[in-house]
């Protein structure tokens, strides 16, 4: 893909639905409607809005086999500082939901 880009199957939002992963420098992915930034933690988006919440769920923590330093979503401000545990800690957070 342009600019090194590459499509990430990311099913749950919609099965037919792509993340897109930047490998090099510190690396970004682009996590459209699999999590959500509200500028203080991630959440996921509500599960009226999803096909699968719980895949949605499996793949965010999908995401955390890939290098990134940089985490951008679709709603809210993309994610510089520790991307992988923020990740990470939304996950935690969501599983006694």
């Amino acid at each position: 893909m342009p600019g090194g880009l590459r499509a990430v199957h990311a099913p749950g939002p919609t099965e037919v639905h792509y993340a897109f992963h930047l490998a090099r420098g510190r690396g970004a992915l682009f996590c459209a409607d699999v999590l959500v930034n509200d500028g203080k933690r991630l959440g996921f988006v509500p599960g009226e809005y999803q096909d699968d919440p719980a895949r949605t769920r499996r793949t965010a923590r999908s995401f955390l086999k890939l290098r990134f330093g940089v985490l951008c979503f679709d709603h809210g401000p993309p994610l510089t500082k520790d991307p992988r545990v923020a990740v990470r800690e939304a996950l935690e957070r969501d599983k006694g939901r």
